[in-house]
């Protein structure tokens, strides 16, 4: 995104966007796109954007902001909460589902981890990559694992646990 361009949703569902540094902003709320329904907004630079609304439905922009269209899909990574992308399009999403899905284009398409390769997620909170390859995971504690920090070391297809990072259930 440049420095210039700024969009931000205030506690209303209203969009505001600003091309100068958030010197000035222009209500970007208005129009036939019902942005109020946005809910996590990524953009690549300054015209072209994506995000996700309450129907699960990604949205893309291609004017900074102004208009939104539905893009289609043909694996859907519904209930995704929060997403990463790097300069070069690679990015990663969280979903409801507890999964995290992977692109390589700008979030047009996503894929999911192999689950036959390495170890399976179980309820992951927050994911952070410092490059394609490179990020971690938190996972909270569940019936199917205790909680822990994982690393992956080939841009989340595998995630290995990191020794000596358990987070268990409360005790009485």
């Amino acid at each position: 995104l440049s420095p210039n361009l700024l969009v931000i949703k205030d506690g209303a569902g209203r969009f505001h966007r600003s091309s100068d540094a958030g010197t000035s902003w222009q209500d970007g709320s208005s129009g036939a796109n019902d942005l109020a329904a946005l809910t996590n907004i990524w953009f690549f630079n300054s015209r072209e954007g994506i995000a996700l609304d309450f129907d699960d439905v990604i949205k893309r922009t291609n004017d900074g902001g102004k208009t939104w269209v539905k893009q289609h899909l043909s694996v859907s990574p519904a209930g995704g909460y929060r997403w990463q992308f790097l300069d070069n399009g690679t990015g990663w999403m969280i979903t409801s589902s507890a999964t995290i899905y992977r692109s390589t284009d700008m979030g047009k398409t996503w894929v999911a981890p192999d689950e036959k390769i390495g170890t399976t997620l179980h309820n992951p909170k927050d994911f952070y990559f410092i490059d394609e390859n490179s990020g971690w995971a938190i996972t909270g504690y569940s019936y199917l694992q205790e909680g822990s920090i994982f690393r992956s070391v080939d841009g989340g297809v595998s995630w290995q646990a990191v020794p000596n990072t358990a987070i268990t259930g409360l005790t009485a």
